[in-house]
């Protein structure tokens, strides 16, 4: 498996359903404090795969400047530039003299995958085909692309249909030979003016090309919106390893609950799972289940609970919030005394819910 040369695909399209302007791009967002590409990178280390490529939308970008690239030893990266967000089948063609003249794995930058991907690999090794699909069922099928299958052959692909007609869906992970490379010199942009991987695999089906389906009965999701990042996020916090580092002055710490170095929780209860990172501090406050807090946060007479709150935000005073996702560096206080009134702050495309 080593040699099968991998390309996680990371660069950009002209339409996302993450409606935060975070200053991480989503390959980056913290799952339990833990970046999305360090959980993708231990997935494929796992299973022995030591050459990666990744498809970046800018090489002066912050994933570009992740530092977790440089904590990987042994493992061999090349990178490569989307320049213009034209979509997932030109992201192949960008990396096209990476891969080699052997079958190569892809991977969607933006998915959580829990394991499964060896039996992929081995299952795709035994037989001929030009394009493995993992597919998995989906309550939302219409929200990604969707596969028609005969057993385990795919008849039909069809990105993002409004009424579609079952729920096996693709997961964004493929193995391709170079035959799908004339399908992609082909494709036509797709409604949203991408160049589709799923309009080049239908061109390939409809050359009689052999496109089989791996079906993953496993954890996936892919981290199109907030509320999947969430569920993502409790996820990974049910595997939570207990830790404690940090300074407990007067305060109750119950269940699965990890508190990073040179933290501090001070006359405050903690509920886990949840995870705290370090320099971070928690006063006078409740810290309910399935709860991620970052590295060097403030939150001060707060109750929150099923939220993410990204490094360096400050809360102060806000009340109860639930079910939230609070982006690096967001500061967010309560104004004492009349009138009673919101004042509001946002950033093109925030999504903001007020009671």
């Amino acid at each position: 498996m080593d040699r099968l040369r991998t390309l996680i695909l990371a660069g950009g399209s002209r339409e996302s359903l993450f409606p935060l302007p975070l200053t991480i791009p989503k390959p980056l967002a913290p799952l339990a404090n833990k970046p999305l590409m360090s959980h993708t990178l231990d997935l494929l280390q796992d299973v022995g795969i030591t050459e990666i490529g990744v498809v970046v939308d800018s090489r002066d970008g912050p994933l570009m400047n992740w530092p977790g690239w440089r904590r990987r030893p042994g493992v061999k990266f090349a990178f490569f530039e989307q320049s213009l967000p034209l979509g997932t089948a030109h992201c192949l063609k960008v990396a096209q003299g990476y891969v080699g003249s052997g079958p190569f794995l892809v991977i969607s930058g933006d998915c959580f995958l829990d394991g499964g991907l060896r039996d992929f690999i081995q299952w795709s090794s035994e037989g001929s085909r030009a394009v493995s699909v993992m597919v998995t069922r989906s309550p939302e099928p219409h929200l990604y692309g969707l596969a028609e299958l005969k057993g385990d052959r795919v008849v039909k692909v069809t990105e993002k249909a409004q009424n579609p007609s079952g729920n096996t869906v693709m997961t964004g992970i493929y193995i391709f030979d170079q035959r799908i490379f004339p399908a992609i010199d082909v494709v036509r942009p797709s409604p949203r003016q991408d160049l589709e991987l799923t309009g080049a695999i239908q061109i390939a089906i409809d050359r009689g090309l052999p496109v089989g389906a791996f079906t993953f009965d496993g954890y996936w999701r892919d981290l199109g919106r907030p509320e999947d990042i969430l569920q993502a996020n409790v996820y990974v916090l049910d595997r939570l390893k207990p830790e404690h580092l940090a300074d407990l002055s007067r305060s109750h710490v119950e269940g699965r609950v990890s508190v990073g170095n040179r933290a501090r929780v001070i006359n405050s209860t903690i509920i886990g799972p949840v995870v705290v990172g370090e320099g971070s501090a928690i006063i006078n406050s409740w810290v309910g289940p399935y709860t991620a807090i970052g590295s060097h946060a403030v939150v001060e007479d707060c109750e929150i609970e099923r939220c993410m709150v990204m490094n360096n935000c400050r809360l102060r005073g806000v009340g109860r919030l639930e079910g939230s996702v609070i982006g690096d560096g967001t500061k967010i206080t309560r104004r004492q005394g009349r009138p009673d009134a919101f004042r509001l702050i946002l950033g093109e495309g925030n999504e903001l819910e007020i009671p």
